[in-house]
C-alpha cells in the first residue's frame, strides 16, 4: 500500500458535493459535522473519490470548502489520506504516514507498514485487504495502529479502486480516521473478552469449538485438537474444512441448519477416519448469537465414545448369551421336572391308599410351586434383560378380575377370608392392552395379600384415575387387612429377593421376587406401584396402568331392566354389603341393605306397608341362621303384598349344600320365588344376570329355581381316538405323555430324532405330531421345515412343539419353522386335554369336521336338543340337565350379542374366539344344528370375509330360541 499525501487543494475540492448531497447538513454547525466525520468515513471517502475523478481542484477563495478548510477538518479530524498501487503495496514515501506512525519509507515500503499494525489484528488486516484488492471491492476495515509515541490507537481505514477511461485499475485511493482512545476502548474490551474466550476454551476438559459463519474457529479446546487427530498448537482463523476436507460432505448440511436457528444433536455417531479406522462420536452442534442477536455463528460439542460403544456391544452380547443360558437352562430343569410332575398326575388318576394319595399330593403340589419358583427367576431375568415383550389385545376387565378371584377362592375359603371385588361404574371394561400381565401382577398381589391375613377381608378395587383421547389411567387397589408392613421394611419391598421377614424362623415362604416381577411390569405398562401399610391393621398395595379403551358399546339390556327396581341386601358382612348396594346404584336400583334376619323382615314390612314392597331380596346364607331364613322366606311367601319379592341366596362355594338344603325345605310355592344361587365372592356381570333373570315372566319361574349358577359337571369327551406321533429323546417324558395320552383315549407311538418322524410320516399319516425342539440328528425345528417342504400344499400335518423352553422369542421360533402351536413342558393333564380339544374342534377346513353329538333318531324331527345324549351324559339327572341347559342358555344369548357387536366392526378375531367357544359348547350340550353354523361362522372370521355373516347370526338366534322353548316348555311338564 502506497501512502501519500494529497493536495489539500484536491481534498478542499472533493468535500462539496458530498456534502451537499447529505440532506440536511448544509447548515450543519462545524463541531457537529465534526464530530460526525469519524463515523462517516465511507461518504468521505466517496466525496475524495468523486472530486477527485471530475479534478476540480482549483483553489476559488471564500468558497464554503476552501482548500484550508479542507486542511484544517483533515487535522481536526486527524484523517490521513494515502494512494496505493493496483498490488496494494506502498510505492512512494507518505510523509503523514511516517509522521504518525514513526516508520520511515524505508520501512513501510512494500507491505513493511504492516508492522505499524497492532499484532493480534495484522493477519486480519492483510487478509481483508489482500481480499478487496484481488476483487475491486471498497475496502472497510478497523485496526490498532501503533503511534510514534509506541501506544496504539483505533484508525478507520476505508478504500476505493480509481479506474481509468478505459476501466483499468490505476490505483487506490484511501482514508485512515484516527478514532481515538474511546474507540480503542471498546476494541481493546472485545479483544481481551476475546482472549478470555479463548484461554477458557483451550482449558475446557471436552471438545469443544466456537466457530463463525464460514466454519472459522474462533476458539477451540486443546481436547478438541487431541481428539480431531489435528497435529497443531493452534487452527485459529481456519476453515474447519480446511483441515478435515473429508467431513465437508457430512458437516456442511449440519452446519448450514446450525445457522438457520436449529440445534443438533447426535448420542452415538459412526466416522470414518482418513487411516480407514472407525471413530464413534457424540456431538452436539447449536447456533450462537450476536449482541445484536443475530446469529455468529455455531458451537460444536463432541465426545469419543468408542470404549462406550464397545461397552455395549459387549453388554448386548452377554445378554444375548445370558438369555441362551436361561433358555438352556430351563430346558435342563424343566427336563426332569416334566417327569416327576407328570408321573405324579398320572399316579394321582390311579387307586391308592389315602395315605399314598396324601404324599403323591404333597409330590404334585411341591412340584408345581418350584415350577412357580423357576418361572419367577425366568420372569426376572427377562426383565432385567428388556426381553418382555408386552402384547396388546381386546379384553374384558370384569373377566380378568373374575378369573383372577376365580383362582384364588379356594385358599380365601379355606382361611375363613372374605374375598371382595369392585370395579367402580365409571372404569371402562372394554380396554386393550396384556392382560396375561395385568392378571400375573393381580394373582401376585391379591396371592400375597392372602398369605398374610388370618382374619378378615381382602378387598380388590379398580378405579379410573384419568382419561385423555382413547386411553384411560387406572389404579388398581388390593386391600387387606392382615399382619401389615414396618414403615422400615416398606422401602425395599420392591427389591429383588427381598423380604418382609428374612429370618430363619419366619412363617411365610416366598422367594421375594414376585414385587420386584411386579414393579416391573407395571413401569413396563407406564405405570407405577407402592404400598400403605399399618402394622397390626393391614396393608393396602396399589399400582396404576395406562390402558387403550375399545370402541363404546351400547348399554346393555340388563341395566335398562334393572333401573328403578328395588333391592334389599341380607348380609351380615359390611363390605360385602357396601359393594353389592354400590353395585345397584350404578345399575339405577334403589337398594337398602341390612345385617340381620329381625333387621331384614322389619324393613320387608316397612316397605310392604308403605305399598313400595321389594322387588328382589339377596340372602347371605349363614349355617345357625338356616332355619330362620326358611321362615323368613315362607313367611314373605305368604304375606299379600311380599309374596311378589324375588329371592336370591348367597353363599360360598364350600357351602352351597345350604342353598340345596334351603330348597329341600321350602314349599313348593316358596321354592319357586327363589330365582337363583349366587356365589361368592360377587361377581359384577354375574350378580347383573341373577337380577335380571329373577325379574323374568312367572312362565320361567320353573326354570330359575333349579340352581343354573351351580357347579356343572365336565361334560364327557366324544372326540375320536386321535393317531399320535411323539418325537421326544427322554425316555421319561415318553412314558408321561404316552400314558397321559392313552387316558385321553388316544393312540401314540414315540421316536427319539428328527430323522425318525420323518421316516414314519413316509409310511403313514398322523392326525398329530408332538415335536420336541431339542433332539439328537435332527432337532425339532428342522424336522418341522423339512416336512413342510414335503408336504408343499397337498396335506398339512398338525405339527405341536413340545419342548422346555419358557422364552417369548421361542413361540416365534416355533411358528416361524412351520409349527402350529406351542405347549411348554411340564405339560399339565388338563392342559393337553383342553389342547387336544381346541385342535379337534377348529381343524374341520384342515383335516375333517369333528364329529359332533349325533341325533338320536328318537325325536330329532321334533325337537332342538339331543335329550337322550343328555340323559347319558347326566345318568338321569334332570337337575343337572336344566342346570346344564340354562348355563347354555345365558351364555350363548351372551355370546351372540359380542359375535353381532363382533361382526359390525369387522373384528375378526373376536368372531374367531367367540364362535368357536359357542360350536363348541352347543355341541357339548347337544342342540342341533348350532355346532355347523357356529364353525362356518367361525371359517368366516378365519377367511375375514363377514358379508353373509348377519345370516347365520340370525339362524344361531332361531335355533337357540327354540332350544330355550322347548326348555321352558320341559321344565313346566317335569313340575307340573
Amino acid at each position: 500500500m502506497l501512502f501519500a499525501s494529497l493536495p489539500l487543494t484536491a481534498i478542499a475540492g472533493l468535500l462539496p458535493p458530498v456534502m451537499g448531497s447529505l440532506a440536511g447538513l448544509e447548515m450543519v454547525s462545524f463541531p457537529g459535522w465534526l464530530a460526525w466525520i469519524p463515523y462517516s468515513l465511507p461518504i468521505l471517502l466517496a466525496g475524495i473519490l468523486y472530486g477527485k475523478q471530475r479534478l476540480l481542484l482549483e483553489d476559488r477563495p471564500g468558497a464554503f470548502c476552501s482548500p484550508n478548510r479542507c486542511e484544517a477538518w483533515l487535522e481536526a479530524a486527524g484523517a490521513i489520506a494515502w494512494v496505493a498501487s493496483p498490488t496494494g503495496e506502498m510505492l512512494q514515501e507518505q510523509p503523514q504516514w511516517s509522521a504518525f506512525t514513526g516508520q520511515p519509507y524505508e520501512a513501510l515500503k512494500g507491505w513493511g507498514w504492516l508492522n505499524a499494525i497492532h499484532p493480534d489484528d495484522r493477519d486480519r488486516t492483510l487478509e481483508q485487504w489482500q481480499t478487496a484488492v484481488l476483487q475491486r471491492t471498497p475496502f472497510e476495515f478497523e485496526r490498532r495502529v501503533r503511534q510514534a509515541n509506541g501506544e496504539y490507537c483505533l484508525m478507520r481505514s476505508s478504500a476505493r479502486p480509481i479506474l481509468e477511461a478505459d476501466g483499468k485499475l490505476r490505483e487506490w485511493v484511501g482514508v485512515e480516521l484516527n478514532l481515538g482512545s474511546v474507540g480503542l476502548e471498546e476494541t481493546d474490551l472485545r479483544a481481551s473478552q476475546l482472549t478470555l474466550l479463548q484461554t477458557i476454551i483451550a482449558q475446557a476438559p471436552i471438545a469443544i469449538a466456537l466457530l463463525d459463519e464460514q466454519k472459522r474457529y474462533i476458539a477451540h479446546s486443546q481436547k478438541w485438537l487431541s481428539e480431531s487427530g489435528i497435529q497443531r498448537a493452534s487452527v485459529i482463523g481456519l476453515r474447519i474444512d480446511e483441515i478435515r476436507p473429508e467431513l465437508q460432505t457430512k458437516w456442511q448440511p449440519l452446519y448450514q441448519r446450525a445457522l438457520q436457528g436449529e440445534s443438533l444433536q447426535s448420542l452415538e455417531d459412526r466416522w470414518h477416519n482418513p487411516d480407514g479406522t472407525i471413530a464413534y462420536w457424540k456431538w452436539a452442534i447449536q447456533p450462537w448469537y450476536t449482541s445484536e442477536d443475530t446469529i455468529g455463528g455455531a458451537i460444536v460439542v463432541k465426545e469419543r465414545i468408542d470404549e462406550f460403544v464397545r461397552a455395549k456391544e459387549e453388554a448386548l452380547e452377554t445378554a444375548r448369551i445370558k438369555s441362551q443360558f436361561l433358555a438352556n437352562m430351563s430346558h435342563e430343569i424343566r427336563t426332569p421336572m416334566n417327569g416327576v410332575l407328570g408321573m405324579a398326575g398320572l399316579l394321582l388318576h390311579t387307586p391308592l391308599m389315602p395315605k399314598q394319595q396324601d404324599y403323591v399330593k404333597t409330590l404334585y403340589t411341591s412340584t408345581r410351586h418350584l415350577l412357580a419358583i423357576i418361572n419367577d427367576i425366568l420372569d426376572v431375568s427377562k426383565l432385567e434383560a428388556g426381553e418382555m415383550q408386552l402384547e396388546v389385545l381386546d379384553f374384558d376387565l370384569n373377566t380378568c378380575i373374575d378369573e383372577v378371584v376365580d383362582l384364588l377362592v379356594p385358599q380365601a375359603e379355606t382361611k375363613g377370608l372374605e374375598l371382595l371385588t369392585l370395579v367402580f361404574c365409571t372404569v371402562p371394561r372394554k380396554l386393550r392392552g396384556d392382560v396375561v400381565r395385568l392378571r400375573q401382577i393381580l394373582i401376585n398381589l391379591l396371592s400375597n395379600a392372602l398369605k398374610f391375613t388370618e382374619v378378615g377381608e381382602v378387598t380388590i378395587q379398580v378405579s379410573q384415575v384419568d382419561e385423555i383421547g382413547d386411553r384411560v389411567k387406572l389404579r388398581f387397589c388390593v386391600t387387606d387387612t392382615g399382619i401389615g408392613i414396618p414403615s422400615e421394611i416398606q422401602t425395599r419391598l420392591f427389591q429383588a429377593f427381598s423380604q418382609a421377614d428374612a429370618s430363619t424362623t419366619r412363617r411365610f415362604g416366598g422367594t421375594g421376587l414376585g414385587l420386584s416381577i411386579c414393579q416391573q411390569l407395571v413401569e413396563l405398562m407406564k405405570g407405577e406401584i407402592g404400598v400403605e401399610s399399618i402394622p397390626g391393621q393391614g396393608s393396602t398395595f396399589w399400582f396404576t396402568v395406562t390402558l387403550e379403551k375399545q370402541p363404546e358399546t351400547p348399554v346393555s339390556e340388563v341395566t335398562v331392566a334393572l333401573a328403578g327396581k328395588h333391592l334389599l341386601v341380607i348380609e351380615p358382612h359390611p363390605m360385602t354389603r357396601q359393594i353389592i348396594q354400590y353395585l345397584a346404584f350404578s345399575w339405577g336400583m334403589r337398594a337398602d341393605t341390612v345385617a340381620d334376619r329381625a333387621s331384614a323382615w322389619n324393613a320387608l314390612q316397612k316397605r310392604a306397608e308403605a305399598g313400595t314392597p321389594y322387588d328382589l331380596a339377596i340372602l347371605s346364607l349363614v349355617s345357625d341362621e338356616l332355619n330362620t331364613d326358611v321362615l323368613l322366606i315362607e313367611r314373605a311367601r305368604n304375606h299379600p303384598v311380599l309374596a311378589q319379592v324375588k329371592w336370591l341366596v348367597l353363599t360360598t362355594v364350600g357351602q352351597r349344600d345350604r342353598a340345596d338344603w334351603l330348597k329341600e325345605r321350602l314349599s313348593i310355592s316358596a321354592a319357586a320365588s327363589v330365582r337363583s344361587h349366587l356365589l361368592k365372592p360377587i361377581r359384577e356381570s354375574r350378580l347383573q344376570q341373577s337380577l335380571e333373570q329373577a325379574l323374568l315372566t312367572p312362565e320361567a319361574e320353573n326354570i330359575s329355581r333349579l340352581n343354573p349358577n351351580g357347579d356343572l359337571s365336565d361334560a364327557a369327551s366324544n372326540n375320536p381316538s386321535l393317531k399320535i406321533l411323539i418325537a421326544e429323546d427322554n425316555s421319561i417324558n415318553q412314558k408321561v405323555i404316552l400314558h397321559q395320552l392313552q387316558l385321553l383315549g388316544h393312540e401314540a407311538e414315540c421316536v427319539e430324532n428328527g430323522q425318525q418322524v420323518l421316516a414314519k410320516l413316509e409310511k403313514q399319516q398322523y392326525d398329530i405330531v408332538f415335536m420336541d425342539c431339542q433332539m439328537p440328528v435332527l432337532d425339532g425345528y428342522a424336522t418341522t421345515q423339512e416336512l413342510r417342504r414335503r408336504e408343499a400344499n397337498h396335506h398339512h400335518t398338525l405339527v405341536i412343539a413340545l419342548t422346555a423352553h419358557a422364552m417369548p422369542a421361542d413361540a416365534e421360533k416355533c411358528f416361524a419353522a412351520g409349527m402350529d402351536d406351542y405347549v411348554s413342558k411340564p405339560v399339565d393333564f388338563q392342559q393337553l386335554k383342553n389342547l387336544l380339544r381346541r385342535w379337534i374342534e377348529s381343524n374341520s377346513d384342515a383335516a375333517q369336521e369333528p364329529p359332533h353329538p349325533k341325533p338320536s333318531t328318537a325325536g330329532s324331527e321334533s325337537s332342538p336338543i339331543d335329550w337322550e345324549r343328555l340323559e347319558q351324559l347326566s345318568r338321569g339327572n334332570q337337575t343337572f340337565i336344566y342346570r346344564l341347559l340354562i348355563s347354555f342358555i345365558e351364555a350363548a344369548q351372551t355370546d351372540l350379542l359380542i359375535l353381532s357387536e363382533a361382526v359390525s366392526r369387522n373384528n375378526y378375531a373376536e368372531v374367531v374366539q367367540v364362535a368357536h367357544r359357542l360350536r363348541g359348547s352347543s355341541a357339548n350340550v347337544g342342540i342341533y344344528g348350532m355346532p355347523q353354523q357356529a364353525a362356518q361362522l367361525e371359517k368366516m372370521g378365519r377367511d375375514r370375509n363377514l358379508e353373509t355373516a348377519s345370516i347365520l347370526l340370525d339362524t344361531l338366534s332361531n335355533q337357540l330360541l327354540q332350544a330355550e322353548v322347548e326348555i321352558k316348555a320341559r321344565a313346566k311338564c317335569d313340575i307340573t
